[in-house]
């Protein structure tokens, strides 16, 4: 508790969280509704954020979108990283050839820019929000497959303390102990 203002951004970021989890409960009403005669209108009881100027309720948009953007994010972020993981994972314990090709293909795939990708993915997929996400998550996976199988730790926390011949010896079998420089990171 000697930290205020961490306790503030988690009471806010908790708040949010529950305000998009239970957006249709704690809002009431539909975020595409229009009223034209309540067009423009500035905050009030009836309509916290106000109404833009086709008449929809501002806090109703806003919830609605948190609660896709949110759904987006922790997809992404989940898919992402499962993906990663296992590539990473696989170069990190098979090694050698598995190694070298998975590793290129990332470096490729990292070569050209992540929003480029994400277009180019739309494009063919077509419009809507799981073609989104996917295009998102492909953007994200060779950065974490990058990360998870960064050396040279990689080869003993991935095999047990298998020997890695291409690494230093010294620091490519430690079974993550204190010999491994990037141990601190843990």
């Amino acid at each position: 508790m000697r930290n205020r203002l961490l306790w503030s951004g988690g009471a806010l970021a908790a708040f949010v969280l529950l305000t998009a989890a239970f957006g249709p409960i704690v809002v009431g009403r539909d975020p595409t509704a229009q009223d034209i005669l309540a067009r423009t209108r500035p905050p009030s009881a009836q309509h916290p954020f106000g109404t833009d100027r086709l008449g929809r309720d501002v806090f109703a948009r806003v919830v609605y979108g948190a609660r896709i953007a949110l759904l987006t994010g922790g997809v992404v972020a989940a898919a992402s990283l499962a993906a990663g993981l296992v590539i990473g994972t696989a170069t990190a314990y098979y090694g050698g050839r598995v190694d070298t090709l998975l590793m290129r293909a990332i470096d490729v795939f990292m070569s050209f820019p992540g929003i480029l990708v994400a277009i180019s993915v739309m494009a063919v997929l077509g419009q809507g929000l799981r073609n989104m996400i996917l295009a998102l998550a492909l953007v994200q996976i060779p950065r974490l497959s990058g990360w998870c199988a960064r050396p040279p730790c990689r080869c003993a926390n991935a095999t047990s303390c298998r020997p890695c011949a291409q690494w230093a010896p010294a620091t490519a079998t430690s079974c993550g102990g204190t010999s491994c420089p990037t141990a601190s990171l843990r």
